[in-house]
């Protein structure tokens, strides 16, 4: 039995209305300081630059009225001298100026339009554009994916398999509640309960869905009890979007984009076991007790084992550092107010954090001296 869980997004829609607008006598005004550039009384747009394309049209409209004489002053426009004409003394083409060389059919031409002795539109260089020169063939460094490795695990009073193989044990407090696994939109927290008087156990996790859904909260304890968003679940499959959980009996799995995390039994025991194709599929590396060892650096590191072993010589830092062997406080770093609980300082993920701003590594507050 699969049930889906789903929340209904009202899609938008937009319109967009063109018209166009005839041309008669031809008029060419400009706003040579940023304002607006018409043609015809036509607004051809605001700009900071002189607007190409009505001044393109205004070429061509005065090409068709080139036999008519219509703009010569003087001699006119195909006149030997050119006097006051389009082509003459400051002509459309004259001097160094729209297009160099001589007035448009003019003799002599003076500086032209828009001026300025070679700062034409195609006298010298092009004026007001500044072309960009844009590589066709950029580089594109592929990043290889980061797997888990078979067999990661937490069991036992607890026991760590990390990512790459890595063993090591984190006792923490019985009664404490800890950030096993953060990365963006997906979240495992563990709530330590005391075995005897010198070992825990992970009495209950916490994992934390979110996705184009919603936010799903979903607690599983030792006894096999399942709840989401408080609503208790039997057995069966759940669909929470674009994640899916299924429970029997004392087995839980849940799968997301990046993730198929198990839960259930061992010796009696509450267990996690992790899979993942490309832990940093969306760009965003993991973290928390188990999740910082899925760094992808190919190094297996040994950490600090027994009864009274707290991560040394796994755990990171707030400065990035290892935790050295015997360490028995930079655990305290990891604890997370509930099973729910993804807005903490230290190491969180949840929300895409990178854990760097560009290259320097943001220091949460707190510390483990």
């Amino acid at each position: 039995m699969t049930d889906n869980l789903s929340v209904t997004t009202n899609p938008k829609t937009s319109s967009v209305t063109t018209s166009t607008t005839g041309l008669g006598t031809p008029t060419y005004t400009s706003n040579w300081s940023g304002g607006s550039n018409s043609f015809n009384g036509f607004n051809t747009g605001s700009s900071s630059a002189f607007n190409s394309t009505a001044l393109m049209n205004l070429i061509r409209q005065l090409l068709s009225l080139f036999n008519s004489g219509g703009f010569g002053g003087g001699a006119g426009m195909n006149g030997g001298f050119g006097g006051a004409g389009m082509s003459g003394g400051v002509g459309m083409n004259g001097g160094t100026g729209m297009s160099g060389g001589a007035g448009m059919n003019g003799g002599f031409g003076g500086f032209g339009m828009p001026g300025g002795f070679g700062s034409g539109y195609f006298g010298g260089q092009p004026y007001p554009f500044n072309p960009v020169s844009v590589n066709p063939n950029p580089i594109i460094t592929p990043i290889n994916p980061i797997a888990i490795h078979p067999g990661s695990t937490i069991w036992g009073d607890p026991h760590f398999v990390g990512a790459e193989g890595e063993s090591y044990d984190i006792k923490g407090e019985a009664g404490k509640t800890y950030n096993v696994l953060s990365d963006k939109n997906f979240q495992l927290n563990a709530a330590f309960r005391a075995k005897g008087s010198d070992q825990t156990l992970m009495g209950s996790i916490g994992a934390v869905i979110r996705n184009e859904n919603g936010v799903y909260n979903l607690k599983f304890t030792e006894k096999g009890e399942l709840s989401v968003n408080n609503q208790d679940l039997k057995d069966g499959s759940y669909q929470l979007g674009s994640s899916t959980i299924k429970k029997q009996g004392t087995n839980l799995t849940i799968k997301t984009p990046e993730y198929e995390v198990s839960s259930g039994l061992k010796s009696g025991e509450l267990s996690l076991n992790f899979k993942s194709e490309n832990v940093a599929a969306d760009g965003i590396m993991p973290h928390g007790f188990w999740g910082q060892t899925a760094d992808g650096d190919g190094k297996k590191r040994s950490g600090d084992q027994g009864d009274k072993a707290q991560g040394g010589g796994i755990l990171e830092k707030l400065d990035g550092s290892i935790s050295a062997k015997g360490d028995t406080q930079t655990f305290k770093l990891y604890e997370v107010k509930d099973l729910f609980d993804t807005n903490f300082a230290n190491f969180n993920r949840f929300n895409g954090n990178t854990g760097y701003v560009g290259r320097a590594q943001v220091a949460a507050s707190g510390s483990a001296d």
